[in-house]
């Protein structure tokens, strides 16, 4: 890490700390973590969408009461769900 002097591992609590030597470096380092941070969020809300919208495919396909027509929203809300997962795994780093 530029500009780190020290890094280091709590016994603690296991929480890694670093100390800068400027307020910018630690700065530029609280923003590029919030962009991670904000990243990986957005990667588990299309990871729960996905597991929604594959567990509602699977009730709704050869459902006696499902139409034709539910059959084709619940598999469009799959195939939506499953590319913004591919998404923001491949955005985090994870694909």
């Amino acid at each position: 890490m530029s500009g780190c002097t020290e890094i280091w591992t709590s016994p603690k609590n296991g929480v890694r700390v670093a100390a800068f030597t400027t307020k910018k470096q630690a700065e530029t380092f609280a923003k590029a973590l919030q962009t991670s941070v904000i990243t990986a969020i957005h990667a588990h809300d299309d990871l729960v969408e996905y597991f929604n919208a594959s567990e509602s495919l699977q009730l709704t396909i050869g459902h006696e009461n499902a139409s034709a027509d539910d059959e084709a929203k619940a598999e469009d809300r799959f195939q939506v769900a499953r590319k913004a997962v591919r998404s923001a795994l491949a955005k985090a780093g994870a694909a």
